[in-house]
């Protein structure tokens, strides 16, 4: 326990030092250590033990009645050093959040269960602040739940959740196609084209977590051609939160082929330059995944009532609206 609390301090430490250092912090400004803990929540104590360092440093001071405020600027080769710590824990951070990821993926959770941070702790070897930290990352992904003061629990789903988030990622990513379809490089198509031949030639020996990446490598590829960071933040998530989704019970090969086959038919449309097809290949390709998932994954649903609102839904989705009559 020492050791975490002390990873929290010195991470609540270089936080507060690295905004010091770039003048993000006016001198003179209050660091209250109340506001501080909620913000990056850790304990008031944890604050208050970063903010001690900091006096120690000389670049914050306590006035007579107590209250902490910024009394100096450290120089610039502080702020750099202090960035280069940062850098280095978010790719531990980001090392850990893939690590629970794919432990989660390989049905090890319990929907609705509570997370136990000590078990990815003892897992990965990680720090208890790094595995918080990733936790609070696979929380904003929609994958778990948190609750103040009770910590994180698997996310719970419905055939409603599953609808809901295949219906928001498709819209997003047919955006995705539209806009990087004319610049994606021949060259990145004829790789992505040769991977996934690849992965249907192994279809029957391919493991599920194997096949699974090659299902995230496709999409995300196809993502990050657009070059825009603010639909690459919208889309990765939802991709992630759809394979969290496809837990309630894996595919069968058949179904696996039939999605990869689909792939080349977006790839194919994509070296013609015939964006408007590859759109359309996708977004069939989506309804038939939530189809065919919700007819294996989720068999106790009565009669055909959540096939059925699927099928309306997504036909309301991929239907373009009219055009306004002048």
């Amino acid at each position: 326990m020492a050791e975490e609390r002390t990873s929290l301090d010195t991470r609540v430490y270089q936080h507060l030092l690295g905004q010091i250092s770039a003048r993000q912090v006016e001198l003179g400004s209050f660091l209250k250590a109340g506001k501080l803990a909620v913000e990056m929540n850790v304990s008031r104590t944890t604050v208050r033990k970063a903010l001690s360092r900091l006096i120690d440093d000389g670049w914050v001071k306590q006035t007579p009645a107590g209250h902490t405020y910024v009394a100096k600027w450290p120089p610039k080769a502080a702020a750099a050093a202090v960035e280069v710590i940062e850098v280095e824990q978010q790719s531990q951070i980001k090392s850990v959040y893939w690590l629970i990821f794919d432990w989660i993926l390989q049905g090890n959770c319990q929907f609705g269960a509570e997370v136990n941070p000590r078990t990815f702790v003892d897992l990965f070897g990680a720090s208890m602040g790094t595995v918080r930290h990733a936790l609070d990352a696979l929380t904003r992904d929609g994958i778990l739940i948190k609750a103040p003061r009770r910590g994180w629990r698997y996310g719970t789903l419905t055939w409603q959740d599953i609808i809901d988030t295949i219906e928001i990622r498709t819209m997003f990513e047919s955006e995705v196609l539209r806009r990087a379809g004319h610049q994606i490089p021949q060259a990145s198509l004829e790789e992505l084209k040769a991977e996934t031949e690849n992965v249907l030639q192994s279809i029957d020996t391919l493991s599920e977590r194997d096949r699974r990446q090659a299902d995230y490598h496709f999409h995300t590829t196809l993502v990050e051609q657009t070059t825009s960071l603010v639909l690459i933040g919208l889309v990765k998530p939802l991709i992630r939160r759809s394979m969290y989704c496809s837990l309630t019970s894996p595919s069968d090969r058949r179904h696996q082929a039939k999605s990869f086959r689909e792939h080349l038919g977006i790839i194919d449309a994509l070296q013609m330059g015939d964006v408007a097809s590859a759109v359309d290949v996708f977004q069939a390709h989506m309804s038939r995944s939530l189809l065919d998932g919700l007819r294996t994954k989720l068999p106790h649903l009565n009669s055909n009532e959540g096939i059925d609102l699927a099928r309306n839904e997504l036909a309301s989705m991929l239907t373009p609206a009219a055009e306004p009559q002048p």
